[in-house]
């Protein structure tokens, strides 16, 4: 064989095992993050605004810590009472 050949054929089987170990590779499915809602307890007022969304995160290794600013307008003449819920998905903290 020549050494044309040999390398060929080489790529070929290499190619053939990694598509092969990928395939072996357990499949995740991945989960769509949900968007923050606000509930407001004036089930009549208008629904508050975000004005704007500052998000900061810091990397170290394996793990990730971010912290969230969510600025919210009130558009009502009053103050209203609400609760942020904020998902999270499977494994975050």
């Amino acid at each position: 064989m020549t050494k044309a050949l040999l390398f060929t054929l080489l790529k070929t089987v290499t190619a053939y095992a990694l598509a092969w170990s990928a395939l072996a590779q357990p499949q995740v499915a991945m989960q769509s993050p949900r968007p923050p809602t606000i509930r407001l307890s004036d089930a009549g007022a208008q629904p508050v605004v975000i004005r704007s969304v500052d998000i900061d995160t810091e990397i170290v290794g394996r793990d990730a810590r971010s912290r969230v600013e969510i600025r919210i307008g009130n558009p009502n003449p009053r103050l209203l009472e609400g609760e942020l819920q904020f998902p999270l998905l499977d494994g975050q903290l």
